[in-house]
């Protein structure tokens, strides 16, 4: 992997989810600039001190990192028991709660979710459905 970071000028690193953490927490020693990640819904369950070192876990937070103010909400719309699955309606309540802790300080640059907004590139199966409430996100928090 050194090969092809060397030399690279990179600002800021972000991760969608369903990346080893192991590879992103090498990446990101390779790398001096700041990162944040969501989780995708084939990673562990993360929580306080658990995720990959390195990385600021933006999920359901909106953050200052590298000069950028980014808002974050991982998973994926339920399809089985897996960790970071949530109903349509779960996701209603994560999105107001991400809006709620935007404080009212205006539009995000960055919004980086690992599931897009329900009907943009949606697959038949039902672990590709998009989330409903990320358009109301996108329409509160505007991101750039």
């Amino acid at each position: 992997m050194r090969s092809r970071v060397h030399g690279l000028r990179v600002d800021l690193v972000l991760a969608a989810g369903d990346l080893p953490w192991h590879y992103l927490e090498s990446l990101t020693a390779l790398i001096d600039a700041p990162a944040a990640f969501v989780p995708g819904n084939h990673d562990p369950r993360t929580g306080p001190g658990n995720g990959p070192r390195g990385l600021v876990n933006l999920d359901g937070q909106v953050r200052s990192i590298g000069g950028l103010r980014i808002a974050g909400l991982g998973g994926c719309v339920r399809y089985n028991d897996g960790p970071h699955q949530y109903t349509q309606e779960a996701y209603r309540s994560r999105a107001r709660q991400l809006i709620k802790g935007s404080r009212g300080n205006g539009p995000v640059d960055v919004l980086l979710t690992h599931a897009p907004p329900l009907g943009l590139g949606d697959e038949p199966d039902p672990c590709h459905v998009g989330i409903s409430a990320l358009h109301g996100v996108i329409e509160t928090l505007q991101p750039t």
